[in-house]
């Protein structure tokens, strides 16, 4: 058992990627670059005081004394599985930095837990494994993952401690980043923990995952009361993310404690929590003129926008977020006063040609497949043109710059159709303060998300409705064409049982 004396060496590094096995968005060297491709002190620049899991690392270090030593961080927004050469050139990368850094006492790791890549079974676990062979194996490492892992037991295994966020929308990262930190400590003194994991035969989807509603509301206070009746030293619960198309796919429960049975214990009563509220993560939606009704009839009786959430494009979810069913709906009831947020490089590129002022005509939407609608002809007045960047001023990633390139807002009788050149997720006010708009005194608000649209939007909202669209991230998960999940899963087949079984790694 190694333990330090003096000042802990820390390597910082890591490669987060939700990965949406249905999607049509490419995951190339772009895509990172366009979120987040640093290394070495430009890491420590992008995300230091921002509500980050680095960013709470960087100040967890801080306070525990520790050299943190950064490596590569890459991110980028959920989409089609990454392909073996980009991920292994990332790996390789990481490995090299932390070779370049030794003597090492340890590493923090930064990952999501539901990253697919072609050809690579477990990518996340190898991300871990990676950086072991670097560093040495006898050095600890603790990583962070999603509320939304998809979690193996090889990279349970790979870990001496794995901390996942316990809020969705997740506004707990940076804390999660600085337990992270607090958790090397101990092990960097000779602590130990066993470790117990628990498996589900259950998927669930973005919507019913939301920590302040049921059932996640009673699960995470489970996993609270549980944590501290039984004295763990760490305890996540993992929903999962249901588009990844692999065989780890489904909820689970990771325990740590002292003692292996007590760590069972845990864990086994907070999967039981879950499993008997399985019922309860069975998606509703309403089709879309149901919606857009039903919505009309609320915004005329009470203040504040209804929000149309397209969750089957949710951006967060790995979709282009450029599908069309909801505007074309809104078009067709004759709605006012409505925003719809579109990615559209290329109409985006021509309003802003054309300026503020001007009349565009043309097409907008559906550029990348088919899947999420049809493009859809608009006839408006370019009321806004310009290039677009802003600091997230909300609880999700505080800090972060978001940057839209190039976006115009069109009028088009009342409804307002954003166009953008860069995908970005809708989880700040700003996405609309940008262009001139105020999200208080619109009527309706269409957003391509799932659950992180609430932290932004839903202190201003009369109500909210989740619309039937057709798209990657759609909530009946029955139309999509699986070929490596496990089976059975429930509900997509509602005779899977569990009996409370499970291995630890």
């Amino acid at each position: 058992m190694r333990v330090f004396a003096m000042t802990a060496r820390v390597v910082l590094a890591g490669i987060s990627h939700e990965t949406n096995s249905f999607s049509s968005v490419p995951t190339d060297r772009a895509a990172f670059e366009a979120s987040a491709l640093v290394e070495g002190e430009a890491l420590r620049t992008a995300f230091a005081g921002t509500n980050t899991e680095i960013g709470g690392m960087i100040e967890g270090a801080r306070r525990a004394g520790f050299c943190l030593v950064p490596g590569l961080f890459a991110w980028a927004l959920p989409s089609r599985p990454m392909s073996r050469a980009l991920f292994d050139g990332l790996l390789d990368r990481i490995a090299r930095l932390a070779r370049d850094s030794a003597p090492v006492d340890g590493a923090l790791v930064v990952l999501h837990g539901a990253m697919v890549v072609d050809g690579v079974p477990d990518a996340d676990a190898a991300v871990v494994g990676a950086i072991r062979g670097a560093i040495g194996a006898d050095r600890p490492v603790v990583a962070t993952f999603d509320l939304h892992a998809n979690l193996s037991p090889a990279l349970v295994a790979a870990c001496d401690m794995l901390i996942g966020y316990r809020t969705n929308p997740h506004v707990d990262m940076a804390e999660r980043g600085a337990e992270a930190v607090a958790r090397l400590a101990d092990l960097l003194t000779g602590r130990r923990w066993q470790r117990a994991f628990r498996k589900l035969p259950l998927v669930s989807v973005s919507q019913t995952q939301v920590s302040a509603d049921e059932p996640m509301r009673s699960i995470m206070r489970e996993r609270d009361e549980t944590v501290a009746a039984l004295g763990l030293a760490g305890a996540s619960v993992a929903v999962g993310y249901p588009y990844a198309d692999v065989p780890q796919l489904g909820m689970a429960v990771l325990a740590y404690a002292n003692d292996a049975d007590v760590a069972a214990a845990g864990a086994d009563r907070i999967a039981q929590a879950i499993w008997s509220r399985r019922d309860d993560f069975v998606p509703e939606v309403m089709p879309v003129d149901v919606a857009i009704a039903a919505a009309t009839a609320r915004a005329a009786s009470r203040p504040g926008p209804v929000i149309l959430v397209d969750v089957a494009d949710n951006i967060g979810g790995g979709t282009p977020g450029d599908g069309t069913v909801a505007l074309a709906g809104l078009l067709a009831a004759g709605a006012r006063e409505a925003a719809v947020v579109l990615w559209d490089p290329e109409a985006a590129e021509r309003a802003c040609a054309l300026g503020a002022g001007a009349r565009f005509v043309g097409a907008v939407g559906a550029r990348t497949d088919r899947f999420h609608g049809d493009p859809v002809a608009i006839d408006g007045t370019v009321v806004f043109a310009g290039r677009v960047h802003y600091r997230r001023s909300g609880p999700w990633m505080t800090g972060q710059l978001a940057q839209l390139g190039r976006v115009a807002r069109i009028d088009v009788d009342g409804i307002h159709v954003v166009v953008t050149e860069t995908r970005i997720l809708p989880y700040d006010t700003q996405h609309l303060e940008a262009v001139g708009l105020d999200p208080r005194r619109l009527r309706f608000i269409v957003v391509k998300a799932a659950a992180g649209w609430r932290t932004p939007f839903e202190p201003l909202m009369s109500t909210c409705f989740y619309l039937d669209t057709p798209g990657a991230h759609a909530p009946d998960l029955s139309r999509f064409p699986f070929r490596s999940r496990p089976r059975p899963l429930y509900p997509l087949e509602r005779d899977a049982t569990w009996d409370g079984a499970g291995a630890s790694p």
